[in-house]
């Protein structure tokens, strides 16, 4: 008769009482090789009173527990021999329980995705042999290679999308194109990825870009030739499975917040402080970016200022020099010249009058230039001498 000592005694009642405030259900049941008077009192107040003495049992009181159930064994194998309803071991054949709803649902809907994949994977290698019919032929050659990564960067900066005839091919072998409209797309896709690589001012370029225009419209009339009801049960396992992946993703997501919020990962925007000094200096460095485009921008402004101003410079100095070229080079007339000159003057002459000297003969100058004012080489011819007459 040994006594549990003072720390398992306190850990055991400290134990019971958490379970007794916990409003639990429970049955203990403990043995003990003492008499109950012999139990100190905060213990049996556990148990509420029930206590029992009990003595050891002898072999043949344990053995005619079991008497009954022997009885019942061997009567139940007697009777079992004749029946012709009794199993081998002489238990009653029972039938099947119904298959389970859940069971019968799974296995519907595994059918059913079974179908579907047999649907997309008829349509995939229908797809996946217009390619290779398409890689093969020689006018498709120059959209069969996959683009660098200099020119992937410089589709995407233009609002693109990359693609090509073997990107497509990988595409379709890994599931990602299962729908005639994703097929359409990613050759749309490779019309305007030859647009953004390609110029339409060179001659080479443009028959490129021409070159998959046609692309496209070939694909198109092919397209036209799928079996309708296979395309149109892909095109909708398709959608259908997009709108389920994205119920999926936002139901994953508001789970994702809660459980953030709960957890106090997440705080309300209500409840948020900004840090004073942080926000100074996000509104520093925002002040300074745009300061620095507005810099960057009016330098560009000056550059093109400074631009038109040299293109103006230079077409006034050609166009300096091509009037210059046009003036006919002219050199002082003599007075010889001019009156070898005066019997055709006087011919030109409205009144005819006859040139005996010099002062009547810069009167019919002038007279001339008046007449050969819509003549700029005359013109010149007649402003010349009358210069050298004066």
């Amino acid at each position: 008769r040994s006594f549990p000592s003072y720390l398992l005694k306190s850990t055991f009642l400290a134990l019971m009482n958490d379970l007794m405030s916990a409003d639990v259900p429970l049955l203990f049941l403990a043995t003990c090789d003492c008499g109950p008077s012999e139990i100190p009192e905060d213990l049996r107040a556990v148990f509420f009173g029930n206590a029992f003495c009990m003595r050891q049992l002898t072999l043949e009181e344990k053995l005619d527990c079991f008497d009954d159930i022997m009885v019942m064994v061997k009567e139940g194998y007697e009777g079992g021999k004749g029946s012709s309803g009794a199993g081998p071991s002489g238990e009653e054949d029972l039938p099947l329980a119904p298959p389970d709803e859940q069971v019968l649902q799974g296995k519907a809907l595994q059918l059913k995705l079974d179908e579907e994949e047999e649907n997309l994977r008829q349509l995939r290698m229908v797809f996946r042999s217009q390619v290779l019919k398409l890689l093969c032929e020689h006018r498709w050659r120059v959209f069969t290679e996959p683009l660098r990564e200099e020119e992937k960067k410089e589709v995407e900066n233009k609002g693109g999308s990359s693609m090509d005839l073997l990107t497509l091919l990988r595409s379709i072998d890994t599931k990602k194109v299962s729908s005639a409209k994703e097929f359409e797309k990613a050759i749309a896709d490779i019309v305007s990825t030859t647009e953004a690589l390609y110029s339409e001012s060179i001659a080479e370029d443009a028959r490129i870009i021409s070159r998959a225009h046609a692309l496209k419209d070939a694909v198109d009339v092919w397209l036209e030739t799928l079996p309708k009801e296979l395309a149109s049960k892909c095109e909708g396992i398709v959608e259908k499975r997009r709108q389920e992946e994205g119920k999926k993703k936002e139901e994953e997501n508001a789970t994702r917040r809660v459980s953030a919020r709960s957890l106090g990962e997440v705080m309300d925007d209500s409840v948020k402080h900004l840090d004073p000094e942080a926000l100074a200096r996000k509104l520093r460095s925002e002040r300074r970016q745009a300061e620095e485009q507005e810099a960057l921008e009016a330098k560009k402004l000056e550059e093109e200022r400074e631009t038109e101003r040299l293109r103006k410079e230079e077409e006034d100095r050609k166009r300096a020099e091509e009037q210059k070229k046009k003036e006919v080079p002219m050199t002082p007339p003599t007075l010889e010249n001019l009156l070898q000159l005066q019997g055709k003057l006087e011919v030109e002459v409205a009144d005819k009058r006859s040139v005996h000297d010099l002062e009547s003969f810069h009167a019919c100058l002038k007279q001339l230039t008046w007449s050969y004012r819509m003549e700029p080489n005359r013109i010149n011819v007649c402003e010349a001498l009358i210069d050298f007459m004066a």
